[in-house]
C-alpha cells in the first residue's frame, strides 16, 4: 500500500487508522517496522517484509519515503528498486508495506510508480477544500466529543487562512528587510 500526500498529518492519520485496524492493541509496539529511505536502502525493508513476525501476528513495514517514488527527488543511497519489484510479485501474507510519501506528485516515469499503479495499491490524498474541508472539521470535533456548526467550521477556516497569510507576510518581509534572502535561517 502506498500512500501519497502533500501533508505529513494526512499520512499520519492513514497509517494510525490502518494500524488500528491490523494489529491488536498489544501487538503495536512490536508489529510495526519504520524505514526512511533517506537513511536506509529499500533492501532492508524488503528483507524484514520476507521475515515472519515474531510478536505479532503480522507486522507492518512503514517506510517514509522521499526518493524512490516523489518526482523530482535523487537519493544519496543507491537503492535497488529492483528488490522491491520482485518482491511485490510474490509479497508475504505475514507483511504489510506502506509507504508514506509526502510529495506534491510521484515520478511518472520510474518503473516502481508504473508497477504500482499497475497493481493499483495507490493512495493519492488530495488537500481538502471547501465543503469537504468544512465536513472533516465538522467530523473531527464530534470524533473529540464536541458539536460544531458548519459556520463556526467555515470561521475555522478563515481563521486559518488569516493566519498562514499574515505569517507568509511577516516572514517574506522579515527576509527581504535583512538582506537575508537566499540564506540559511537557525535557530541557536
Amino acid at each position: 500500500m502506498f500512500c501519497t500526500a502533500k501533508t505529513a498529518t494526512v499520512c499520519r492519520n492513514f497509517f494510525t487508522s490502518l494500524t488500528d485496524q491490523l494489529l491488536g492493541p498489544d501487538e503495536k509496539e512490536l508489529g510495526i517496522v519504520k524505514f526512511d529511505t533517506a537513511e536506509t536502502l529499500i533492501e532492508e525493508a524488503v528483507l524484514e517484509a520476507e521475515t515472519m513476525p515474531f510478536f505479532a501476528a503480522r507486522k507492518i513495514i512503514m517506510i517514509r519515503d522521499q526518493t524512490l517514488l516523489a518526482a523530482g527527488k535523487d537519493s544519496k543511497l543507491d537503492h535497488q528498486p529492483d528488490r522491491l519489484l520482485e518482491y511485490l510479485k510474490e509479497p508475504c501474507e505475514t507483511s504489510t508495506i506502506v509507504f508514506l510519501v509526502q510529495a506534491d506528485k510521484l515520478d511518472e516515469r520510474r518503473k516502481l510508480v508504473k508497477r504500482l499503479k499497475d497493481l493499483d495499491v495507490l493512495l493519492m490524498f488530495q488537500e481538502l477544500e471547501g465543503n469537504d474541508l468544512l465536513r472533516w472539521i465538522m467530523k473531527r470535533a464530534q470524533s473529540q466529543g464536541r458539536e460544531l456548526s458548519e459556520d463556526a467550521a467555515e470561521l475555522i477556516t478563515i481563521a486559518a487562512d488569516i493566519i498562514c497569510s499574515k505569517s507568509h507576510r511577516r516572514w517574506t518581509s522579515s527576509v527581504s528587510m535583512s538582506g537575508m534572502e537566499g540564506k540559511s535561517v537557525v535557530l541557536k
